[in-house]
């Protein structure tokens, strides 16, 4: 955090998630005085950076994630797929999708 050095200048403040800092990524600056700034140029627009270009990735969540999910089938396996994420990366657990389905009977 960057305080002012006169009377009137905006103060700074850099946010940086977890997750962001875990990846390496750009942090976002704020002023305090002024509305949020843009998300960084690297995400494009309606995507979040940590899809990347990763195809697997990419469908998840262009297809799943944020989406509210009322099916019980569904909401189960997404259940069991996060408890079988701990310690994992969820990058893992999506490759593995197809073998956990196939494990638990299509859940």
């Amino acid at each position: 955090m960057r305080l002012p050095a006169a009377r009137g200048e905006p103060r700074t403040v850099e946010f940086v998630s977890r997750l962001q800092w875990m990846a390496g990524a750009p942090s976002m600056k704020r002023t305090m005085d002024r509305p949020a700034a843009a998300p960084p140029a690297a995400a494009p627009v309606g995507r979040c950076w940590w899809a990347g270009s990763d195809p697997v990735y990419v469908d998840y969540h262009d297809r799943e994630w944020g989406f509210p999910v009322k099916d019980d089938r569904r909401l189960f396996e997404k259940i069991c797929l996060e408890g079988f994420q701990a310690g994992l990366s969820w990058r893992t657990i999506l490759y593995k999708r197809d073998a956990f389905r196939e494990g638990f009977a299509n859940f």
